[in-house]
């Protein structure tokens, strides 16, 4: 996008916003909208002027949207039935904690599927040794 139009396009946002926020809400003021606008936008597919952290951001956010669309899916993260504010907060809190424990299980889950095969794959008898080495095995 040319520069000259990102800033024609950036002034009419943050009049509307201010127009908005004026005739809306009496806790936000247009110094308000000015720190909130100056925030430098990142654009998917940017690469000149990133440094090294901002970067970074950007491949944690990358990780993170994935994420976000399974707790949306598998999680139920798209209807809240909690009311206000703080039960959405709440609700996201959950959600997340939910996802995390399903991958947990699932982790664990694996882990109980390849000792029983390698406990079902041995002819001999077991002992602490051989119990010890396959739960090495499964760790690495």
């Amino acid at each position: 996008m040319d520069a000259r139009l990102y800033e024609k396009a950036r002034v009419k946002l943050v009049a509307l916003a201010k127009d908005l926020a004026a005739r809306t809400s009496p806790s936000w003021t247009a110094a308000t909208v000015d720190t909130v606008s100056e925030q430098p936008v990142l654009i998917s597919g940017m690469r000149r002027g990133l440094t090294d952290g901002l970067k970074a951001q950007l491949r944690r956010r990358s990780a993170i949207e994935p994420e976000i669309g399974h707790m949306k899916t598998d999680g139920r993260l798209a209807r809240c039935p909690l009311k206000g504010t703080k039960g959405d907060a709440l609700f996201a809190v959950l959600c997340g904690c939910g996802h995390n424990i399903r991958k947990i299980l699932a982790r664990l889950r694996a882990l109980l599927v390849l000792l029983f095969e390698g406990l079902s794959r041995a002819p001999r008898a077991i002992n602490a040794f051989t119990v010890r080495s396959i739960a090495l095995q499964i760790a690495a």
